[in-house]
């Protein structure tokens, strides 16, 4: 706490965030890879060389210096996650002396010293008590006055907080704002997608390609150790070639199969996009926490009956979660979609991480790894493949 401001610096075991009013916004933000490596490295209160070779570290021996008039063994460290550092340990005590860092501040890369000047007794453990900071910038200290070993500790402390919505907004401004956030000026030259990646499906990693047209069309395509699972949408009908299901040919699918296929298409054009042609009516239905955001819940009715439940983030107004009842792995089933890392491909907002739960359980997950747009489709690409006509038997009539 900075004369009424509030600095925050965390790591939540992945991923590290950030909050500094000093340095022109106070709204928590994901740091990059470099400020992420020294944050996993401060978070280990064991230090890293205890243990360093369980934790995946890497230690050399440099030599012998005098650190501030005191004998000290050189150390070159470098962490699991590839920060390399150099650390002093005190040659009577065995106690870090000094360590000299890299890091990112204010975008800039620096040096940064720390010398930890006291040390006190923690349930069995020695713990700075006082610390020494020098950077460019200047230097100062960090003097620890308490520690609470054993804590109660929220959950969610360590992780970005969550976004926030906003309840005076209107479904009108929601849906305006969504439509902005998930296509930008340009976006609608894009008529074709084919995208790459990996689909998880009963503990594999299966490779994947998946291509769209507007408006709905979507096929996808899995390599299962040389069997082909394909799942397609032509707009009407859905069908699959799934032999793990004893279908090594094309087949149809029920009519209520083809809303878990094409909500792959819808994902990726935008759930909302076609609202008007597909006859949709929308409800605000409040406010509601998906994961950490905050979310605006609406409920949609298609002009088929067709019920889905659509969770906005309440910051950044993009698909968060979408509910429906589809056919899944051939059963009638409550499915939950998770979409998440939304990137920017051809002006258009597009996750690259969707997680499908069945009943709050794990079924599927699709990870996109790379995205190409406006590619050549062949005619008749998504339809079901026509069945190849029975040849009469000899002498039968005509």
């Amino acid at each position: 706490d900075f004369q009424g401001m509030q600095m925050v610096e965390a790591y939540d075991g992945k991923a590290s965030w950030a909050s500094n009013p000093m340095m022109g916004s106070g709204k928590p933000e994901k740091q990059g890879a470099e400020e992420t490596k020294t944050a996993a490295m401060r978070a280990d209160f064991d230090g890293t060389l205890v243990d360093w070779r369980r934790k995946g570290a890497k230690v050399e021996l440099a030599g012998k210096e005098a650190v501030d008039g005191v004998d000290a063994y050189k150390l070159i460290v470098t962490t699991k996650e590839g920060l390399e550092y150099t650390s002093w340990i005190d040659a009577a005590t065995y106690l870090e002396r000094k360590t000299l860092m890299p890091a990112m501040i204010q975008g800039q890369p620096m040096q940064i010293a720390s010398s930890v000047t006291e040390w006190t007794d923690v349930a069995g453990t020695k713990q700075p008590a006082k610390e020494t900071l020098v950077t460019d910038m200047g230097s100062f200290d960090i003097v620890y006055q308490d520690y609470q070993v054993g804590a109660a500790l929220d959950e969610d402390l360590f992780f970005l907080p969550g976004q926030k919505a906003n309840a005076a907004l209107t479904l009108a401004e929601i849906l305006d704002r969504h439509v902005k956030a998930r296509a930008k000026p340009g976006a609608e030259s894009v008529q074709t997608l084919q995208a790459s990646g990996k689909l998880g499906l009963m503990g594999l990693q299966l490779p994947l390609e998946m291509t769209f047209a507007r408006p709905r069309l979507a096929r996808l395509d899995a390599d299962m150790a040389g069997s082909k699972l394909t799942l397609a949408f032509d707009g009407t009908t859905a069908w699959t070639v799934s032999p793990m299901q004893g279908m090594p040919e094309p087949e149809a699918m029920p009519p209520e199969a083809a809303e878990a296929i094409a909500l792959f298409s819808d994902f990726l054009w935008g759930l909302l996009a076609e609202r008007e042609a597909q006859g949709l009516e929308i409800e605000l239905s409040g406010i509601e926490k998906v994961e950490r955001d905050e979310t605006y819940k609406l409920a949609l009715k298609r002009s088929d009956g067709q019920k889905r439940e659509v969770y906005l983030g309440g910051e950044d107004f993009l698909e968060r979660k979408v509910h429906l009842e589809a056919v899944f792995m051939g059963t009638l089933q409550q499915l939950d979609a998770l979409l998440t890392d939304y990137r920017l491909v051809g002006g258009l907002a597009l996750p690259h991480s969707i997680q499908i739960l069945s009943g709050g359980n794990p079924a599927a997950s699709v990870t996109v790894e790379g995205v190409e747009t406006n590619v050549a489709i062949a005619d008749g690409f998504f339809s079901l493949p026509a069945k190849p006509a029975t040849s009469a038997p000899p002498g039968s009539a005509p």
